[in-house]
């Protein structure tokens, strides 16, 4: 059975009471609010920006399989040195 993932929950430092998190996109030149087809992501190759969409930002993220850390095996901790810490 997988424990489900904890998440955080932001509350009022005065009422206790909890906080809904809102994340908006400015335009740096007009300070106007973004849409999510407004936004470009790139990345910079040979000097060029290359430009993705949102599907392939996800599919480069996800294409090595499911984020995590495989651990691959333990020492004695007889055999860790002090600057191995």
């Amino acid at each position: 059975m997988r424990t489900p993932k904890s998440r955080y929950e932001w509350v009022n430092a005065d009422t206790n009471r909890l906080l809904t998190v809102e994340t908006k996109y400015l335009c740096s030149d007009t300070g106007a609010e973004l849409l999510e087809d407004e936004i470009d992501y790139y990345h910079m190759y040979g000097g060029e920006r290359v430009y993705f969409d949102k599907e392939e930002i996800r599919q480069i993220k996800t294409q090595f399989g499911d984020p995590g850390l495989k651990l691959l095996g333990f020492k004695d901790q007889s055999r860790l040195k002090p600057y191995h810490h």
